[in-house]
C-alpha cells in the first residue's frame, strides 16, 4: 500500500540530446514522481548523528537533485516541485543516517546505494544508459533497479482484493501492513464496530469477533517494524451503542476497555490511546480507516480482519478518500466513554 523508493541523483539529469528529447525525458520522471506522490515514499540520505528531525532536507542527495531541477525547464520543474511538496508535506521524503562503505561508483551513487542496501526499498531508479549500472545491481542486492525509459511507472497504484479463500498473515503483513509502518510515525485507527467485543463481552457472551486480536497484532506490526515510532501517537477509534446502556453496564465496558489498554501498552512498549465514544447507532462513519502521517487506507470489511484459523478474511483495501478531517470530526465530537 505505501512503496519505497531511492533515486539516484543522476536519475535527474537531462540528456545531453535535443530540446525535444530533454523534455520527454523531464516528463517522464515528472511522471514517476507524480505516481510515488501518490503512494510511495522517497529516500534519501541523512548523517548518522543527525536524524531528519521535521526540519529542512540537509543530505548531499537532496542539495543535488535540487541543484539539477533547476536547470529543468520552468514547467517540468514546477511540476516536479508540486509532487516533491507532497511527498514533504505527508512526512514522505525521509533522511535516513547512511554511511557509504563501497568505492565502486561516484559518492553520490555510493550514498544512494547504500540507502536501499540498508533499508531495501522496492525500487532503485536510475538514468538510462548510467555508466555504473553495474554496480547498481551489485550494491542493491534482491531490489528491483529500474532505468527511467518510457512505459515505466516505478510504483504500483490502487488497492488490493484479499479473496474469498483469504490469505496468510506472513502475506498480508508483507503485502500490506509491513510498508504502511515501516517508515510511519503516527498511528490512528477508526472503526466503529470495534466497540461491540466490548460490550458482548461485558455482557457476558463470547467474542464472535477477534476485533482485539487483530488490533494487538497489527499495532505489534508496528511496535516491531517502525523506524520513527519514538515519540509517535497511537490512537484507536471506537463507539459504544449507549442508548439502552445503564451506568453499571457503562462501567463494565470502561473496565474492559481500560484493561486492554494497559495490556496493549505493557506487552508492545508503545504509548495506545483507546478513544472509545458514546453513541447512538450510526452517528459515527460507517466506513473503517487506518491513518498514518503518510498515507490513509480503507479497510472494507473494518479490523475483524482474523479467521479462527489465522487466515486475513475476504476484504478490499484501497487508499482513502482525502476526508480524514471528517472522519476526525465524527468521532471527536461524540461524549467519550470514560
Amino acid at each position: 500500500m505505501l512503496y519505497s523508493a531511492v533515486h539516484l541523483p543522476d536519475a535527474y539529469r537531462l540528456p545531453n540530446d535535443s530540446p525535444l528529447a530533454r523534455r520527454l525525458y523531464a516528463r517522464q520522471l515528472t511522471a514517476a514522481l507524480a505516481a510515488l506522490a501518490r503512494c510511495g515514499i522517497l529516500l534519501l540520505d541523512g548523517r548518522d548523528d543527525a536524524p531528519q528531525t521535521g526540519g529542512k532536507l540537509a543530505g548531499e542527495c537532496w542539495r543535488e537533485i535540487c541543484a539539477i531541477l533547476s536547470d529543468w525547464p520552468d514547467d517540468d520543474r514546477k511540476a516536479a516541485y508540486v509532487a516533491l511538496g507532497h511527498l514533504w508535506n505527508q512526512s514522505r521524503l525521509l533522511e535516513l543516517p547512511v554511511t557509504p562503505e563501497r568505492t565502486d561508483t561516484k559518492r553520490l551513487c555510493a550514498r544512494a546505494l547504500t540507502l536501499a542496501d540498508r533499508y531495501r526499498p522496492e525500487l532503485v531508479l536510475t538514468p538510462e544508459g548510467c555508466a555504473c549500472n553495474g554496480a547498481c545491481v551489485r550494491i542493491a542486492k534482491g531490489v528491483p533497479v529500474s532505468a527511467l525509459r518510457p512505459g515505466v511507472t516505478p510504483i504500483p497504484e490502487g488497492g488490493f482484493r484479499v479473496p474469498k479463500e483469504g490469505w496468510s498473515r506472513r502475506e498480508f503483513e508483507n503485502v500490506i501492513v509491513r510498508p504502511l509502518f515501516a517508515t510511519a510515525k503516527h498511528v490512528r485507527i477508526f472503526d466503529k464496530q470495534i466497540g461491540r467485543e466490548f460490550t458482548e463481552a461485558a455482557a457476558g457472551r463470547g467474542p464472535a469477533s477477534t476485533f482485539r486480536e487483530t488490533i494487538k497484532w497489527l499495532l505489534g506490526l508496528y511496535a516491531t517494524h517502525s523506524t520513527r515510532r519514538a515519540g509517535g501517537v497511537v490512537e484507536v477509534y471506537s463507539v459504544i451503542d449507549g442508548r439502552d446502556l445503564r451506568d453499571t453496564d457503562k462501567a463494565s465496558v470502561a473496565a474492559l476497555v481500560n484493561a486492554f489498554e494497559t495490556d496493549l501498552r505493557r506487552s508492545l512498549g508503545i504509548p495506545v490511546d483507546l478513544r472509545f465514544k458514546l453513541s447512538p447507532r450510526g452517528a459515527a462513519t460507517h466506513d473503517r480507516y487506518l491513518f498514518t502521517d503518510q498515507v490513509r487506507i480503507q479497510i472494507g470489511r473494518g479490523f475483524d480482519l482474523l479467521r479462527r484459523d489465522g487466515m486475513i478474511r475476504e476484504t478490499i483495501i484501497t487508499y482513502a478518500p482525502d476526508d480524514a478531517a471528517r472522519v476526525e470530526r465524527e468521532f471527536s465530537d461524540l461524549p467519550s466513554l470514560r
